[in-house]
């Protein structure tokens, strides 16, 4: 049997009704109306059919629309979830980032996050460069020519190293005669034993320095400010960048940055020291 026309009329003029008031309604506030409806032409209690249909669709409370959003749901979710994932992906970096640093973590390479990560943390590692084996240069693919250049950019490397220490003795211990006749290792363990007995929460703070400056969150401060202790220290903990610079005279910047990356920092004596508090932290050598 056909339906009334007149009864579908009536089971529809509700509806058309209500979607003419909530375009009407948002006509209203586009075309610069008062954002405050009058409360004599609209009940407390009543709602946009619209706006509230939009909200079930996508979750999303209409009082943080926008009077564009609201005309343009589509686009309005387009938007927030774009924005929810970038949110969500740069915690998820942080994370990975703060994961990495309080686990395992190579001494080269690392990427901003994870050298932020390491700041906070005042997380420093060194890569002190050795010699390679013919497995290691087998590996990284080194032609007789790259490992002649590897060794000679190691023999001024040393060399530096040893005027580097002597001096640093000279000031430590003025009155030391002979210190040229010294073996490297003496020159060392007195080095270490002065400097040993600075406050632990100058080694706390030498850390988050180099930490920061690692990641650019503060300039070094200039050679001719630094005292003994931090020269020191900052030499060792710079061993790998030095090494690299010798090596970079022979072979190029690029290479040299492939060969350092491919062990996650030069093959040899490696340290770690962190903890941003003088009753943690540590120096762990692998």
């Amino acid at each position: 049997m056909a339906a009334d026309p007149q009864a579908r009329w009536s089971r529809w003029l509700p509806t058309l009704l209500g979607g003419a008031l909530a375009l009407g309604t948002v006509a209203f506030y586009e075309l610069g109306g008062s954002s405050a409806p009058n409360p004599d032409a609209c009940p407390p209690t009543a709602r946009e059919p619209d706006e509230r249909d939009e909200t079930a669709r996508d979750g999303v409370p209409s009082k943080i629309r926008s009077p564009g959003a609201r005309t343009h749901p589509a686009t309005a979710r387009e938007a927030q979830n774009a924005e929810e994932r970038v949110v969500s992906l740069e915690a998820q970096n942080q994370l990975l980032a703060e994961r990495s640093v309080t686990g395992e973590l190579g001494y080269y390479g690392h990427s901003q996050s994870e050298l932020e990560a390491m700041a906070r943390h005042c997380d420093v590692r060194m890569d002190y460069p050795t010699r390679l084996n013919p497995e290691q240069a087998e590996d990284l693919g080194m032609s007789p020519d790259e490992q002649e250049a590897y060794l000679a950019a190691l023999t001024k490397f040393a060399e530096a190293d040893n005027a580097l220490y002597r001096s640093l003795y000279t000031e430590l211990y003025p009155e030391a005669a002979e210190v040229e006749a010294m073996s490297m290792r003496d020159v060392r363990k007195g080095i270490t034993r002065q400097l040993g007995r600075t406050p632990k929460q100058d080694h706390v703070e030498l850390r988050r320095s180099i930490a920061e400056e690692r990641a650019g969150l503060r300039e070094p401060p200039p050679e001719d400010e630094l005292g003994t202790f931090e020269r020191y220290n900052r030499a060792r903990f710079a061993s790998g960048d030095r090494f690299a610079s010798f090596l970079e005279a022979e072979l190029g910047p690029e290479r040299v940055d492939e060969l350092r990356r491919a062990f996650e920092g030069w093959p040899g004596a490696r340290t770690r020291e962190w903890g941003c508090d003088d009753n943690e932290g540590g120096s762990p050598t692998r």
